[in-house]
């Protein structure tokens, strides 16, 4: 991308922020912290895979001897507690995504509406001359293309 290209898309996305209200904004931080959250809970599911394969491939507890309490459980048990926290911590990652994703698309029609509500305005709010003056194909892929 050229930096012409780079100035205008950011003049662009500057203007659509200002363009978009105060709620709106404020509803694209939570998506973002959403968004963060979610990583989070992907990198935890990702850690808590290890100690279940470690109790698979070597079947004993030398891995766990740090943590007291878990001395105690005999290595079957310990894979199955494991397994379910896994099971439990990958249905909780997977339900916070699929609420952000639909969160984001939500947030998106919402903008998208906003937007297009405050440029038909604009369009509109044009003098009687500007409007006489365009043709009516002008005024179709006007509103089609875009």
């Amino acid at each position: 991308m050229s930096n012409l290209e780079r100035e205008k898309l950011s003049n662009a996305i500057i203007t659509l922020i200002g363009w978009v209200s105060r709620r709106g904004k404020i509803s694209i931080i939570k998506l973002c912290l959403a968004s963060i959250i979610v990583g989070f809970f992907e990198l935890i599911s990702i850690i808590s895979i290890a100690p279940i394969l470690n109790l698979l491939n070597s079947n004993n507890l030398s891995s766990f001897t740090s943590i007291p309490f878990l001395n105690s459980i005999e290595p079957t048990r310990l894979l199955l507690i494991c397994g379910v926290t896994f099971v439990f911590i990958l249905s909780i990652t997977s339900f916070i995504k699929v609420k952000t994703i639909s969160y984001g698309h939500f947030l998106s029609s919402e903008i998208g509406q906003q937007l297009s509500i405050k440029l038909l305005r604009n369009f509109l709010g044009q003098s009687f001359l500007t409007h006489q003056k365009r043709e009516s194909s002008e005024i179709i892929n006007l509103f089609n293309y875009h």
